[in-house]
């Protein structure tokens, strides 16, 4: 079995990663501000999407973890999360990563993570990552691609991360 799955771009293998989890009606609760055309295909896989917003505090943009915990109900398929965010620049820590991973284990929920900005951070040399503190059979796909942090926007190559488990669902 294989965990990552090379697409042809990042929207590839968001669009892959959607269609392979979700069914008409299905719910997504996305992080918002992200870029629209995110919502836009979860809108093409016949989901909803509830947007919970990200919150601005002097300068600084933050999750309200319990808000984003209290949108989920028992038709949440997936949370949809970019981290760094386009286009707020936020960036979950680690800490934050591993509370919304156990509240999604418990819930039996998907996380979907666009990470495409993941080596655009100005403190370190890269962003932390889902997969820094996921096991590898969790209800996590990571998507990822060369064009932003390669500055190759032009290459269009992608690849989604994820567990053995969703392999025939991608591949179909």
């Amino acid at each position: 079995t294989s965990r990552i799955f090379v697409t042809g771009s990042g929207t590839t293998a968001m669009h892959i990663a959607l269609t392979a989890l979700l069914d008409e009606g299905d719910e997504v609760v996305a992080l918002t501000p992200i870029w629209k055309n995110l919502l836009g295909a979860v809108e093409m896989a016949q989901a909803r999407t509830k947007e919970v917003p990200l919150t601005e505090e002097d300068g600084k943009w933050r999750l309200d973890m319990d808000r984003l915990i209290g949108a989920c109900t028992s038709q949440t398929r997936a949370l949809l999360i970019t981290t760094p965010s386009n286009p707020t620049g936020w960036v979950m820590n680690h800490d934050e990563m591993k509370a919304i991973l156990e509240f999604a284990r418990a819930q039996n929920i998907w996380i979907i993570s666009d990470e495409v900005y993941g080596r655009i951070t100005y403190d370190e040399a890269y962003a932390p990552s889902f997969l820094d503190v996921a096991e590898e059979d969790d209800l996590l796909l990571v998507i990822n691609s060369f064009s932003k942090s390669w500055a190759m926007t032009g290459w269009r190559l992608g690849w989604l991360i994820g567990p053995a488990q969703i392999e025939k669902a991608v591949q179909d």
